[in-house]
């Protein structure tokens, strides 16, 4: 198999650029090629930047969360932890949470390793 695929890519560059004229045709056609692109390819400035075309609607609670934390910590600049709890006893639960996350606030941020 190695040797068929061998004299195929042998054969094929042969053809392509044997002789200086066959190199030079091929040169011409991909400039040639290269023109007809820039006419049919659409210009930058026409194509549509759909960066912001999935965000969640304005009333999602993690929009909701973000804007507070927006709100409540100014450039702050550390990627924030959102907590979900539920369940039947999610009031206990999220009660847990807020002394835990307060005991890690209490010691600060981590140090970086």
């Amino acid at each position: 198999m190695g040797t068929a695929v061998h004299r195929a890519l042998e054969s094929f560059v042969t053809f392509t650029i044997g002789t200086r004229r066959r190199a030079a045709a091929t040169v011409l056609a991909w400039i040639a090629l290269a023109g007809v692109m820039a006419f049919v390819a659409p210009a930058p400035d026409s194509v549509r930047d759909n960066a912001g075309g999935n965000d969640p609607p304005s009333g999602a609670p993690s929009q909701v969360a973000e804007r507070t934390l927006r709100r409540e910590f100014p450039g702050s600049d550390a990627l924030p932890a959102i907590i979900v709890v539920r369940g039947d006893d999610a009031a206990a639960r999220a009660a847990d949470v807020t002394r835990a996350v307060a005991g890690l606030a209490a010691r600060g941020p981590a140090s970086a390793a």
